[in-house]
């Protein structure tokens, strides 16, 4: 065999496994890029969750004059929303 060819061979293999080395990086960051895109659009749903809770909070603050029995149901409804929303960012 031809030592020539044999480095040409070689340099070809060399070469493939390179290429392949270099799509799988781009694949790599493609899936922490996805990763990150999903961790922002939870965290978005989280937040505007979040928001929604702290708008029925002052709600229940400012008309803390009227029945104590729905207040307490809707605090107690927000507590378990609250508690279900953290469970759910420490899942994550």
């Amino acid at each position: 065999m031809n030592p020539t060819a044999t480095s040409i061979d070689i340099q070809l293999i060399f070469s493939g496994i390179q290429t392949l080395v270099y799509l799988g990086s781009i694949a790599g960051v493609f899936m922490v890029l996805g990763r990150k895109d999903e961790a922002l659009k939870n965290n978005t749903k989280n937040i505007a969750e979040l928001a929604e809770l702290v708008k029925e909070v002052s709600h229940s603050v400012g008309s803390l004059d009227g029945n104590h029995k729905e207040h307490a149901a809707r605090l107690d409804g927000i507590h378990h929303r609250l508690s279900r929303l953290e469970q759910e960012s420490n899942a994550s």
